[in-house]
C-alpha cells in the first residue's frame, strides 16, 4: 500500500510540475496581483490575496536577479531625483 501511495504521490506531482512548466502562470499571476493592489480598496479579499503574491514574485526576483534587481532600484531612484 505504502508503495502505490508513493507512486500516485510522484505521478501527481510530476503532472502537476508539468503543467505548472507548460503554463507558466507567474507572470499573469503577477500580473493579477499588480491590478488587484493598484485598483482594489485594502479592505478587499482580493486585495489581501495579492499581497502575498507580489511579496513571493519579489522575494524571488531579489533572490534570483540581484544584480538586476539592484540596478534597477538604483536607476529608480536617479530618475526620481532628477524630476
Amino acid at each position: 500500500m505504502n508503495g502505490l501511495l508513493l507512486l500516485a504521490v510522484v505521478a501527481a506531482a510530476g503532472t502537476a510540475g508539468y503543467t505548472v512548466g507548460r503554463t507558466r502562470p507567474g507572470p499573469w499571476l503577477v500580473d493579477w496581483a499588480e491590478d488587484q493592489i493598484t485598483l482594489r480598496p485594502a479592505r478587499s479579499p482580493r486585495y489581501w490575496v495579492a499581497v502575498p503574491l507580489i511579496l513571493c514574485a519579489a522575494a524571488a526576483y531579489w533572490t534570483l536577479h540581484p544584480r538586476r534587481s539592484a540596478a534597477n532600484v538604483r536607476a529608480a531612484r536617479a530618475e526620481h531625483l532628477t524630476k
